[in-house]
């Protein structure tokens, strides 16, 4: 049976009533993983979006289980990636008049 005494020590307590005590790590927040909804909430889209952005390639996932899990790196990067694309929609250079035709 594994017991908590505090978030960062655990302890085992065996049959007999001994103990016997581990420390454990906090989670890094930037190797936390999130499901496909998590990532929707967070990013206020729906599922689907999410979905259609890791088919399309630009957001990446991994099978864990039965479902789908994401880093919080990737999500970063993918944010960090549409922000620069944004950006340099905006500096687009002006397109040519298309060319007339003569009827």
């Amino acid at each position: 049976m594994l017991a908590w005494a505090n978030p960062m020590q655990a302890f085992h307590v065996f049959g007999d009533g001994r103990r016997k005590s581990r420390v454990v790590k906090a989670a890094d927040p930037s190797r936390t993983r999130l499901t496909i909804r998590q990532v929707a909430d967070e990013l206020q889209c729906s599922e689907k979006t999410v979905w259609r952005w890791i088919k399309a390639g630009d957001l990446v996932a991994q099978r864990a289980g039965k479902g789908w899990r994401i880093h919080r790196n990737a999500i970063e990067g993918f944010l960090a990636k549409q922000q620069q694309v944004r950006k340099s929609r905006g500096r687009q250079v002006q397109r040519r008049p298309r060319r007339l035709r003569a009827v």
